[in-house]
């Protein structure tokens, strides 16, 4: 995570860019508790290529994103560049669906658009059925579960240091 603030920010880091990176290692645990948060995620092939913080850092953080598509709260899906043009591609988007405490009400839903100094929340309903149907054509468009797995540790494999390109690579 450190890594993605160094190479990608365009001023000097600061302490609260530290504490950004501090705060989501730490947030890490929400994906692994015994009450862990679903999450189906639909990585792009240029995020699996894109080189951020050298080969060591890539090839650990993609080995370690194919470890955390193991566990049954996780579901990771790639969309190499061979994939159909999903429409959605371009535009990165979080959307949440928080289920209802009551028996009654219906599920709170709603969007999260990141840019580059801020993000926007869309709650309105026509906005949440346009990126519905966004999530849905790249879902369609990606590689499935295990497919997206072999596809991590390939890309793990392509950086790897050229020093150890001789080494077999588990996984």
């Amino acid at each position: 995570m450190g890594a993605l603030f160094r190479d990608g920010m365009l001023h000097s880091i600061d302490e609260s860019t530290e504490a950004a990176v501090l705060a989501g290692l730490e947030r890490r645990h929400i994906l692994t508790d015994g009450e862990a948060a679903e999450v189906t995620a639909v990585l792009s092939g240029s995020c699996l290529r894109r080189q951020v913080g050298g080969p060591e850092v890539m090839r650990d953080q993609l080995r370690h994103l194919a470890l955390l598509s193991e566990q049954p709260n996780i579901c990771l899906h790639a969309a190499p560049f061979s994939c159909r043009t999903a429409a959605g591609l371009p535009y990165p988007f979080v959307r949440f669906r928080v289920p209802s405490i009551g028996t009654k009400a219906p599920p709170l839903e709603f969007v999260f658009v990141e840019q580059y100094h801020n993000g926007d929340y869309l709650d309105g309903p026509n906005e949440v059925a346009e990126y519905s149907e966004l999530w849905h054509g790249l879902l369609g468009a990606a590689l499935d579960p295990t497919e997206s797995r072999e596809l991590l540790h390939r890309a793990a494999v392509e950086h790897r240091p050229a020093s150890a390109m001789t080494e077999p690579l588990s996984h």
